[in-house]
């Protein structure tokens, strides 16, 4: 999500410059380029922002701008579904390329997101099964 969030701000000025927009997956942001989105995704947050002495908003390092984000992102079921989906297939791919196994032995079924209602639940769980 957080990289979206930066490449919508890339996708926003290539617009306003009148050039074809295109989609998310064709945008691509250099090392250089990085920063300025950055800041710029950062600045069109709404969550609380730390303050300087004067008040402003405080100018903060990538590093420390993009910890920011990412704790402040929402993910709903929906991001949660397809980060399972992501990481299944992930699995699967590692699977098949390094580990051997043939790929017509190894699927993937569509992923389970459980709301969170047991605080005590910790980390994160996959299940693997051998038929």
């Amino acid at each position: 999500m957080l990289e979206r969030r930066v490449k919508t701000q890339k996708l926003a000025e290539i617009t306003k410059r009148g050039d074809a927009g295109g989609s998310l997956a064709d945008i691509q942001i250099s090392d250089a380029e990085y920063p300025k989105y950055v800041t710029l995704a950062y600045e069109n947050e709404s969550f609380p922002k730390p303050k300087n002495m004067i008040g402003l908003n405080k100018t903060l390092p990538v590093p420390e701008m993009e910890q920011l984000m990412l704790a402040n992102i929402d993910a709903g079921p929906n991001e949660m579904r397809e980060l399972a989906e992501r990481r299944a297939l992930a699995a699967q791919d590692w699977l098949v390329k390094s580990g051997g196994i043939p790929a017509a032995r190894v699927y993937v079924l569509a992923p389970k997101v459980e709301p969170v209602t047991d605080v005590k639940k910790t980390g994160n769980r996959a299940d693997f099964s051998l038929k």
